[in-house]
């Protein structure tokens, strides 16, 4: 559960660095692809 939660943060701190890079200053413009609830529990049931 711990690397589940570290990993997205992982990945939105990345996603963000990236966006600000590009000059989009918007997150929700960040090129994130959303999980479904479905998803989510499939991850956290592994």
């Amino acid at each position: 559960m711990i690397t589940l939660v570290a990993y997205v943060f992982l990945a939105v701190t990345a996603a963000l660095e990236r966006a600000a890079k590009t000059g989009r200053n918007d997150p929700s413009e960040v090129d994130l692809v959303p999980l479904s609830s479905h998803e989510l529990l499939r991850l956290l049931r592994a």
